[in-house]
This record gives C-alpha cells, structure tokens and sequence, in this order.
C-alpha cells in the first residue's frame, strides 16, 4: 500500500552522506506536515461528540468515538484500499473515496473529507474519514518519493433514540432488503433492544413491562391452546 516512512528511512543508502542526511530530512518534513492534519482533523472529531446539540441540527451525530485509525505512507498506490487496516471502513463505503483519492495521480493536493452513516452488526453507526494526499512531480522532488498519503478514520455508534421514524425506517431497509425481510429484521431487532435494556436500563426501544415485576398469582388450570407455527395466523 505504499512504504511506512520508518522503512524508508532505513533503505535510504549511498556515500554521499549530505545526500542522505537531506532525503531523511525531507522524510521528516513528510511526517510533521501529515501529523499536523491528522492532528488537526482528529481535534475536529472529537470536538463533534462535545456539541451535539448544534452537530444533530445539521447532521446524525454519533455518542463516543469506539475506534480510531489514523496513520501515513509515501508511495501509495490504488492497491492500498485493500490493505486489511481499512476492512473494517471498506465495507462500510469508504472505499468510494479511497478509490478516488488512491487512484488520481494528478500533481499537487487532493483531500477526501466524507462522513457515512449505516448499520452494522444490528447497530446504527457513523464513520468519518479525513484523506489527503499529495502527488510530486517525480521521485526526485522530495524524499525519493511519488507521493505522501496520510488518512484517519474515526468510529462511532449513533444513539438510535435520536433518529426520527423516517430516518431509521431508510437505514433499517437499506440494511435488510426488501419490505418483508425489512419487517421481520425490525421485529428481531426491537426483541433484541429490549432484552438489552435489562442488562443497561435505558437503552431500549421501550420501558420493561411493569407487570413483569407483580406478584404472581397461583396457577389456574385451564385448557391447554393449540401451539402456532411462526408465521402462521387464526
């Protein structure tokens, strides 16, 4: 997917010492200038889980990050949307815009700044991701290299309490299929949510039932009902 600057640094060889103490110099140059957005891009993730009330009027804003990636390679190529770091964000659409970003080999800056939101695993969740990458004219421009890419990919779950019924009626059938399927995922996932609850009160779709902590009463015999196949109706 393109060399980790430590590993360049370590084949850079010659006898012309100034030569090679320039080349790691401009590797360095390399690294702080892709820290530097990254750092930058990852000040402004952060600062949309501190403000969701003005983050929601614009757009579905996840509760914590869970998993951050970030990281930068020189020499890339298109072949690095399918380095396994990125499975995780490559299937959730992302690579749409590493594809775009990875394949453009135009001199000068590109930057993809893309946000999806979607389900996984009988979840609602939310990406960002934040890529730059910039083409030289040729190796001999900077540090023997083509190019420097750098990219963070941030991680988070959405309160699905927030999302109005529209909303999560598109997420829920974008995610199951068709009607039918939809039906039936929407019934399994609200048994699910509600189960939960008992293990984080408050997380549910609705309240537990209030019966379920009376009293029982003694059993009254009665006459047993026929068992109903699932799916089947009076």
């Amino acid at each position: 997917m393109g060399a980790a600057v430590s590993a360049m640094r370590e084949s850079i060889t010659g006898d012309d010492d100034n030569k090679k103490q320039a080349v790691k110099q401009q590797l360095d140059f390399l690294v702080n200038t892709a820290n530097t957005k990254l750092d930058q891009w990852q000040a402004q993730m952060d600062a949309a889980f501190t403000d969701k009330t003005s983050v929601s009027k614009r757009q579905v804003p996840g509760i914590r990050a869970l998993r951050w990636e970030r990281g930068y390679r020189v020499g890339v190529t298109k072949e690095a949307a399918s380095d396994e770091n990125y499975h995780e964000y490559v299937e959730s659409g992302v690579h749409t815009a590493l594809d775009v970003i990875l394949g453009n080999t135009h001199a000068g800056e590109q930057c993809e700044e893309k946000s999806f939101v979607c389900m996984k695993n009988n979840a609602i969740i939310r990406i960002d991701t934040r890529i730059w990458r910039y083409n030289f004219e040729g190796t001999s421009v900077m540090a023997n290299s083509e190019n420097v890419f750098c990219y963070i990919f941030c991680l988070s779950v959405v309160d699905h309490r927030e999302l109005n019924i529209d909303e999560l009626v598109y997420l829920v059938s974008e995610y199951s299929g068709d009607t039918k399927a939809t039906q039936v995922y929407a019934d399994e996932l609200t048994v699910l949510w509600n189960k939960l609850t008992t293990l984080n009160p408050g997380t549910g779709l609705v309240a537990p039932d209030p019966a379920m902590s009376r009293p029982t009463t003694p059993a009254v015999a009665h006459t047993p009902l026929p068992a109903i196949e699932v799916g089947s109706s009076y």
